[in-house]
């Protein structure tokens, strides 16, 4: 299950929910939170059972992972940061990029990350609704952008809890405005389409991403910002976080190493997901219980039709073992975030649903 955050939830350890439920840990169904359910590579176990110096610490400017992403990122080098995690990522981008007291925009709803990072830095955050297909209203945005003169705008794509996705037409408007655009594209493996190639172009622009859900790697938090050169310089001679360097460990960096020496398995993992997220789509469409919505993301977010989203969750948890997160915010008042298994995972889900469907009047 999940606690809640004031505005977002923390997946509980799956541990601690196996105490909790009285089940143990391999029967309970997860998926509330952002794991890869096919785990990492099996490259990477090989390498970190093998490594010999994972008590030093990692390279602060990550040298041999950024050389290596020059192929998997098509971008050089020199224009690639190393992060321990999007957090330190964006927060490092956030003390580069603004002073205390400016604003930031974000789209809204999103991941309540953005919101803490910039408190923590003193900045105040400009929410930017979204239309009601959760899309970025550009014209709308564009006006807010006038107004309000922030230091900075942050785009997800895909955004998390909506799964949708702005395009590069949308972006590049954005980008002639000069103000610095970060495109947090965590989760773009599973959308398929990325702004990445505009960095060339476009002096104000930053991606952000993540290893932690395409390749399996959320124990192990590292992540990596696309920028152009003097930024990305700029970007590694601020890599001081809590007064210490935040590099990723060298367990982290030879993880996404290994990771991309396994790309084709990998991938074909996304695929599968890709594929699961369809069929799963189309079965909970055919429920009398909630409506999920199109997601270029690897969870699908559903408004409850009838019923209430936590009882669901509960009852899910309780009686199934089966874990997903209900949302119970102004702009998603009544929700499901349920990320995508395996077939296996759908096949119990749609089990418990139905029953729910039509044994309970929720």
């Amino acid at each position: 299950m999940t606690e809640g955050t004031g505005g977002g939830e923390i997946a509980v350890p799956l541990e601690v929910l196996a105490r909790r439920l009285g089940r143990p840990p391999d029967e309970i169904v997860r998926l509330d939170s952002d794991e890869n359910p096919y785990g990492c590579s099996l490259r990477v176990l090989e390498v970190l059972g093998s490594a010999e110096s994972l008590h030093r610490p990692g390279d602060p400017e990550a040298r041999d992972l950024r050389a290596a992403l020059e192929s998997y990122a098509l971008c050089a080098r020199d224009r690639i940061t190393i992060g321990a995690g999007p957090a330190e990522s964006l927060e490092r981008v956030l003390r580069v990029l603004t002073t205390p007291g400016q604003a930031v925009v974000v789209p809204g709803p999103t991941r309540p990350l953005y919101a803490a990072v910039a408190a923590r830095l003193g900045l105040r955050v400009v929410t930017a609704p979204l239309t009601r297909t959760f899309d970025v209203d550009v014209d709308a945005l564009l006006r807010l952008l006038e107004d309000q003169r922030p230091a900075a705008l942050i785009l997800p794509a895909p955004n998390d809890p909506t799964g949708t996705t702005i395009g590069p037409t949308e972006v590049v408007r954005l980008l002639r405005t000069d103000l610095p655009v970060l495109v947090d594209e965590s989760l773009y493996e599973f959308a398929g389409r990325s702004v990445a190639p505009l960095v060339t172009e476009f002096e104000n622009l930053l991606v952000l991403r993540d290893f932690a859900v395409w390749a399996g790697l959320g124990g192990l938090p590292i992540s990596y910002t696309l920028s152009a050169r003097p930024l990305a310089a700029q970007l590694r001679q601020a890599a001081v976080f809590g007064g210490a360097t935040s590099a990723p460990g060298r367990a982290a960096q030879l993880a996404a190493l290994a990771s991309l020496q396994d790309v084709a398995m990998l991938r074909t993992n996304v695929r599968a997901l890709r594929q699961e997220r369809g069929r799963l789509f189309r079965s909970l469409r055919k429920l009398n219980l909630l409506q999920p919505f199109p997601s270029d993301a690897h969870f699908l977010l559903c408004a409850m039709t009838r019923g209430n989203a936590a009882a669901v969750r509960d009852h899910l948890a309780d009686h199934d073992g089966i874990i997903v997160r209900a949302l119970a915010t102004p702009a998603l008042p009544n929700h499901l975030r349920i990320s995508v298994g395996r077939p296996q995972d759908t096949d119990a889900l749609m089990r418990g649903l139905l029953r729910i469907a039509e044994q309970h009047p929720l």
